[in-house]
């Protein structure tokens, strides 16, 4: 790890000043000095105080990131420098409206522990939980420790586990009277810059650019497409994630904010957990069969995706990215588009 990826904080605690009784000065100047504390009981209670103050402190940060700033015993400077990164995003599908029919209190308990249950999972796999912004979670693996060249295999394992986990609350939520909790998530694997952002005098540790962008975005998406998990394919090339995942090709699509086109890919499920069941074959054709009807769509085949969505939709008739696609398909039977046609699906939206 490069030595400017992180820097540390220094902080400055300020003691209230003792308050004697007002009393008359000569009786100020007589008065019986408190006993003195013996040094290996002062030494004791300066401990408790400072792993008091640091477990408080890793509740406000990732206690990885306490760890690293306690130990390099520097202070805080402004500075972020280039890493490899996988970036992830989720928040509460609809959590608007759950704040609106909630009370205050159930709404805070659900959420606490939505997002305890969640972030658990993350560091379980060796990610940073970076922020919570209101039920939004941002976290990243490979900074500011190295992880080796499969962490993108540690993040999208973590969010598998999350959607797991997050089926078994859903259950138990809905047993107690609340409403369906569902989460939607991205992750995009690629360049950062990671450190110190902020001001000389507020500052926290963070991650900055276009990956981080694009991984907001695809949480986003995933709404749009109606599905939990998305990606980028460059995510998916990524050491380990092919042989490792179960992924569908979602959509060819140029996201607001960016010129690239970018090929959204679903997070389906993790081979090993399938393998000598039903399912293994099942997500196998639920990805390789919408894959070649991209493929027949691209290549401008609009009738012949068409043939292979009516096969496809008799298996996954609610499926959102094949409604999309034959909507798409059957505009351009009707009316074939120029030569100048392109696959790429322009997002004005974010």
């Amino acid at each position: 790890m490069s030595p400017g990826l992180i820097s540390t904080v220094g902080t400055v605690v300020r003691i209230p000043m003792r308050k004697w009784p007002h009393t008359h000065p000569t009786q100020r100047r007589t008065r019986a000095r408190p006993p003195l504390m013996p040094a290996g009981s002062m030494r004791s209670q300066t401990l408790a105080r400072m792993k008091a103050g640091l477990q408080s402190f890793a509740r406000y940060m990732d206690p990885y990131i306490v760890q690293v700033l306690v130990q390099s015993g520097q202070r805080a400077k402004l500075g972020v420098a280039k890493a490899n990164a996988t970036v992830f995003f989720s928040d509460i599908a609809n959590f608007t409206s759950m704040a609106e029919v909630l009370e205050p209190s159930v709404l805070a308990g659900l959420l606490g522990e939505y997002l305890e249950e969640m972030s658990d999972i993350i560091m379980e796999h060796n990610g940073i939980v970076g922020e919570f912004i209101g039920d939004e979670i941002m976290a990243w693996w490979n900074v500011p420790w190295d992880l080796g060249s499969r962490h993108t295999v540690m993040a999208l394992t973590a969010a598998l586990d999350q959607q797991q986990r997050l089926g078994r609350l859903r259950q138990k939520w809905s047993d107690a009277g609340l409403p369906e909790v569902r989460a939607r998530m991205g992750l995009v694997s690629g360049s950062v810059l990671a450190g110190n952002i902020g001001s000389q005098s507020r500052m926290k540790y963070g991650l900055v650019g276009d990956s981080v962008n694009l991984a907001s975005r695809l949480e986003q998406l995933c709404k749009r497409y109606d599905v939990a998990v998305l990606v980028d394919s460059r995510t998916c090339d990524e050491e380990g994630v092919r042989d490792t995942f179960f992924l569908r090709v979602v959509d060819l699509v140029t996201v607001k904010g960016r010129q690239e086109a970018t090929e959204l890919c679903e997070l389906v499920a993790c081979k090993g957990q399938v393998r000598g069941t039903p399912l293994l074959d099942m997500y196998s054709d639920y990805c390789s069969k919408f894959a070649a009807i991209h493929q027949l769509y691209r290549s401008r085949d609009f009738q012949g995706a068409l043939e292979a969505l009516d096969a496809y939709q008799q298996l996954w008739p609610r499926d959102k990215p094949a409604q999309m696609l034959r909507e798409r398909c059957t505009a351009y039977v009707n009316s074939p588009p120029g030569s100048d046609w392109s696959a790429v699906e322009q997002l004005l939206e974010k």
